[in-house]
């Protein structure tokens, strides 16, 4: 619709429709990054237990970085940005 030809209530309306679609873009964004970061915390996890498990089956004990877990790192110190 060209701007000249626009009226109020035809800008109010696509207003109010492009501050929904963005809202609803913002719900999905915010519902992925902590889908994505339990998934990231499960892998930590994972990682922990193999490198233990591993530990146990040579013998050998590797003292890990005091972070391996990643609890109580910094949101804004994370290698993953999106």
């Amino acid at each position: 619709m060209d701007v000249k030809t626009m009226t109020a209530s035809d800008a109010a309306l696509r207003l109010l429709e492009l501050e929904q679609r963005f809202e609803s873009y913002c719900i999905l964004h915010e519902e992925e990054l902590r889908e994505i970061k339990a998934t990231l915390s499960q892998l930590r996890k994972d990682i922990l237990e193999l490198h233990r498990e591993m530990e146990a089956s040579q013998g050998v004990k590797v003292v890990p970085d005091d972070n391996v877990s990643g609890e109580g790192i910094p949101e804004s110190s994370s290698i993953l940005t999106l």
